[in-house]
């Protein structure tokens, strides 16, 4: 019931700010609905696949401090994933505080994207509601983050910076290792 709350009010700021042109309110509805999907994904219980294998193995996850002795070479996941999570460990132990965390970067990430690229700003979060929200924050935790980090790496790519794009693709491929292709 809460997503399609979620959506229909999504489709009313489209209709004010995008088609009606109005202009007041806008920053405060743009910062609100950007507060509403990181509440919406950050404080979710068990909704997603990646989500519940995540939540039973957190506790295995090496902190900072178990680095050192950590086996990456039997590593189930990527580098920076396990940097990821060490850093949220630092913070708290709590598998839902880095789940937040997730959220909120990966909000961050498309959010920016649709301000930077999008003339039509509402259209883009209600779209982005509708066909990669759940899919983001719930499904492809690890993958998500790689999509994140190539979202911020674009401006570079436009601009032909090829030495910053290319350490964002390295970034991202130590989150995944599929984000190989954005190499090519």
């Amino acid at each position: 019931m809460i997503y399609f709350l979620i959506l229909f009010f999504l489709f009313i700021l489209f209709y004010l700010y995008d088609v009606l042109h109005i202009t007041k309110g806008v920053r405060f509805f743009w910062f609100f609905s950007f507060a509403l999907l990181v509440l919406v994904a950050g404080l979710r219980f068990k909704v997603g696949g990646d989500t519940f294998s995540y939540l039973i193995n957190y506790e295995y996850f090496p902190t900072f401090f178990e680095f050192a002795s950590f086996d990456f070479e039997n590593a189930r996941y990527d580098f920076f994933w396990y940097v990821f999570c060490a850093i949220c460990k630092l913070f708290s132990t709590s598998y839902f505080f880095m789940q937040f965390m997730h959220a909120f970067l990966i909000n961050i990430a498309f959010f920016y994207f649709i301000k930077k690229y999008i003339k039509y700003k509402f259209l883009g979060v209600f779209l982005y509601f509708i066909f990669g929200f759940l899919y983001f924050n719930t499904e492809i935790m690890r993958e998500s983050l790689a999509v994140a980090v190539f979202l911020f790496s674009l401006d570079a790519f436009y601009n032909k910076k090829w030495i910053r794009y290319f350490l964002f693709v390295t970034v991202a491929i130590l989150f995944h290792s599929w984000a190989l292709i954005l190499a090519i």
